[in-house]
């Protein structure tokens, strides 16, 4: 089911938000530290979406541990989160239309479409929840350079993203502590080792939402 962006926000508070950035944030910088140059360099995109998805996971997974309001549960042989029974989160990296690039399977289809698909997945159809829960994605852009990111929540609908809402670490209001690759200088960790041409430009100084989705207001666009 399609919420505006106002209503998404009042399911998903700034501590909530802050930590799915953080999920995204801290797995991408997990990248540039935990994968030497050489390594990236060989690697294709794909094994990089695939590094970073994983960590998100595990983020997702220390973060909202003691969190009754999100649930972490397996659909498909992905990890996927709910939050307050009412939205469902994938975690994916966007493109520059701010929707995933997943083979289209019946699968991606019905969730984009905000459908639930014949079989959705036997954890869901067990748990106290609407037919109409609304589909989310946690997901990040990269600048050009490939070098620094943007995290968001997107809405989709169908092959369209029915508004972006750009998310920020500094929206957490209680630090979270990680078990692993933490910065001993109590910095965020968000900003990885610059292996690339100085002042790379930030993603989120690059892309107009607006624009790319045909709207003077990215949070009240219906299609």
């Amino acid at each position: 089911m399609l919420i505006s962006r106002d209503e998404a926000q009042k399911i998903i508070t700034p501590d909530i938000a802050g930590g799915l950035a953080c999920c995204s944030g801290k797995a991408f910088d997990d990248w540039f530290k935990e994968v030497s140059d050489k390594g990236r360099a060989r690697c294709t995109a794909i094994t990089k979406s695939a590094f970073i998805n994983d960590h998100m996971v595990c983020y997702a997974l220390e973060i909202f541990r003691d969190n009754k309001d999100v649930k972490v549960i397996r659909v498909h042989g992905r990890y996927q989160l709910i939050i307050k029974d009412t939205v469902i989160f994938k975690m994916k990296k966007l493109n520059s239309n701010f929707m995933p690039s997943n083979v289209p399977t019946k699968t991606v289809i019905c969730y984009n479409a905000q459908k639930q698909p014949p079989s959705f997945g036997s954890q869901l159809e067990l748990m106290p929840m609407s037919d109409d829960i609304t589909h989310l994605i946690n997901g990040y852009t990269e600048n050009s350079l490939k070098t620094k990111m943007q995290p968001f929540i997107v809405c989709p609908n169908g092959k369209k993203a029915f508004w972006a809402w750009p998310i920020e670490f500094t929206a957490l209001e209680v630090p979270i502590e990680f078990n692993n690759n933490d910065n001993n200088d109590g910095s965020s960790g968000l900003n990885p080792k610059p292996i690339t041409p100085k002042n790379p430009t930030n993603v989120s100084g690059d892309i107009d939402i607006t624009k790319m989705m045909d709207t003077k207001d990215a949070s009240s666009k219906e299609i």
